[in-house]
């Protein structure tokens, strides 16, 4: 059974996850956040675990991504 894990962690993940596919798609901060339709400020204090993330925007931002919203919820250990 998998350990529960704190919103912090949650949080963690995501901004991590987020930062490593906008890498991978060569996309800055506001480019992300322009295409998402978001705002970058925004879309900075979610990289550093600073804001809470409704499902709206999560979707938003995984198709901008182009991946499932699950996969920005995935462990690093679970992309290996």
């Amino acid at each position: 059974m998998p350990v529960p894990l704190s919103q912090d962690e949650l949080r963690a993940r995501l901004a991590n996850n987020i930062r490593q596919q906008r890498y991978a798609m060569n996309l800055s901060q506001e480019g992300l956040a322009q295409l998402a339709g978001v705002h970058r400020t925004f879309v900075s204090q979610i990289e550093r675990g600073l804001r809470n993330v409704s499902l709206d925007v999560l979707l938003k931002l995984a198709n901008t991504l182009q991946v499932d919203p699950v996969e920005l919820l995935r462990s690093s250990e679970a992309h290996a």
